[in-house]
């Protein structure tokens, strides 16, 4: 009995979970690690901003001061477009910087296995392949891990860090 017990509880070690907000980017569903999120808040005037890579609008008010603001679809190559009245920002810790991440909308917060995670497709391609970790089935359909820390390249932080 008491090997029954201990197989029990290794399985039960092997099965952990990880929570994500579940965005809709460019009409598709994207995680963002939950751990990574700070806010969210409605759609807020932007400034604009000189110097700024393409996919970066500008800063808004935010948390007693200035986050800048990513056009998550423009950073992802997917196709743009208005966003509606659901749209809203999702601030972010991106591997050290606040950062305002645009979408369409957020729906819920979902549990995952990280035994269901699956690696991203291989063909996957274009600006925003870099931002995605992971795939995994939920709800019937796939949703698109992002890697906070992997949102902005080097070159991208260090103009951020001068906007700020």
């Amino acid at each position: 009995m008491p090997t029954d017990v201990w197989e029990q509880n290794d399985e039960a070690e092997d099965t952990r979970q990880s929570r994500y907000l579940v965005a809709q980017i460019g009409g598709e569903a994207y995680g963002i690690p939950i751990g990574c999120v700070t806010e969210i808040t409605g759609r807020q005037p932007v400034l604009a901003a000189e110097s700024l890579p393409g996919f970066l609008l500008g800063r808004m008010e935010a948390r007693g001061g200035y986050v800048p603001v990513a056009d998550m679809r423009q950073r992802l190559g997917l196709a743009g477009g208005e966003y509606g009245e659901k749209a809203c920002v999702v601030i972010v810790n991106a591997g050290g910087i606040t950062l305002g991440l645009l979408a369409e909308d957020v729906s819920s917060v979902v549990e995952l296995d990280d035994a269901a995670v699956m690696a991203p497709p291989a063909f996957m391609i274009g600006a925003g392949a870099g931002c995605v970790s992971g795939v995994a089935k939920y709800d019937g359909r796939f949703l698109l891990l992002l890697d906070c820390a992997l949102l902005l390249r080097p070159e991208e932080e260090e103009a951020l860090r001068a906007l700020v």
